[in-house]
């Protein structure tokens, strides 16, 4: 497509939908971004809870005081990560400011829905499924059996692999998709939800370039 009908399609585009595109993109960077508040609440509830049953039953549960610090913890520690995946994600497409107020000046809803939260909560385990060493046997079991059947009928031998073009529909974080090309295929991963596109871009465009490198 030239520079002439990227131009005139751009201009057939009803700006009502920019304006809903806008307001989605911004609620999911918010629902990211109130993760920590939200499950911080979570926790307090439930100390607030423990702290009410009979101090012979608190004694009891002495070990799930120390399992609600641990998890305390782990919630600081995802937040890092979840910052790093915010960081620069109005830059990931050719939206216009799409983290900026909305041109009609009607104001955008930022306080996020318990949906788009337990999407945020999806995201990580899924995080954990994919890129983590704790995930291993699950990937073995799901992406394996398909990557062996690509290679399969696209032996390296028989033909060359970055001829062969290979398409993952709903790609999620990635993972597939990167197996794929690591064998030398040409792939590309086709995936709607933004949780899942902000995600994969820290892990495919920032992370493991990144640990590539370390590791040279």
């Amino acid at each position: 497509m030239n520079d002439s009908s990227t131009r005139n399609t751009r201009k057939m585009r009803n700006p009502h939908d920019d304006e809903e595109e806008k307001a989605h993109f911004q609620r999911i960077v918010a629902a990211f971004k109130y993760y920590r508040a939200h499950s911080l609440q979570r926790v307090a509830k439930t100390e607030k809870y423990l702290r009410s049953l009979p101090a012979h039953h608190q004694a009891l549960l002495e070990n799930y005081h120390q399992h609600l610090t641990e998890i305390r913890a782990c919630i600081e520690n995802n937040y890092q990560i979840i910052k790093l995946i915010i960081k620069d994600v109005a830059y990931m497409f050719e939206n216009v400011n799409p983290t900026g107020p909305a041109e009609s000046g009607k104001a955008v809803s930022l306080h996020p829905s318990v949906a788009d939260l337990e999407k945020v909560q999806a995201t990580l385990k899924q995080f954990v499924r994919d890129w983590s060493e704790e995930g291993a046997q699950e990937r073995e079991t799901c992406y394996q059996p398909i990557v062996e059947e690509i290679v399969s009928h696209f032996p390296a031998d028989l033909c060359v692999p970055q001829d062969v073009r290979v398409l993952v529909p709903g790609a999620g974080l990635g993972r597939l998709a990167f197996e794929i090309a690591r064998r030398g295929y040409t792939c590309q991963g086709n995936e709607f939800s933004l949780f899942m596109l902000f995600t994969s871009n820290f892990v495919l465009n920032k992370w493991v370039c990144w640990f590539a490198h370390r590791n040279v």
